[in-house]
């Protein structure tokens, strides 16, 4: 018994330390500083199963940050989560937004 409820409380707390985890990052994307941005992109390395909203906000760094850096790493720490339907959904959407301005600009 009390093994079972040993082992639920390290699930517990691994769930809880994972949660703390995706906060953290998804904080430090909402800064204004590159830098921060880019500590929030590099924070989703140690994030073994992010939520969707992790993956979104990502992505919205990929799509939209002002900074080349963040961007790039965004590409970078999606990789990872290259399998997940969200993922190449918006990688996908992402490259044809960008060959349609490519094209334009030719």
């Amino acid at each position: 018994m009390a093994r079972g409820t040993n082992d639920r409380a390290l699930a517990q707390l691994r769930e809880e330390v994972s949660n703390m985890k995706q906060m953290v990052m998804l904080s430090l994307l909402k800064q204004q500083s590159a830098s921060e941005r880019l500590r929030g992109v590099n924070w989703s390395y140690q994030i073994e199963q992010p939520d969707e909203q992790v993956l979104s906000a990502l992505l919205r760094a990929l799509d939209s940050d002002p900074n080349v850096n963040v961007r790039l790493a965004a590409v970078d720490a999606l990789q990872q989560f290259a399998r997940r339907a969200l993922v190449k959904k918006g990688l996908l959407d992402h490259c044809r937004a960008n060959s349609r301005r490519w094209s334009r600009l030719n």
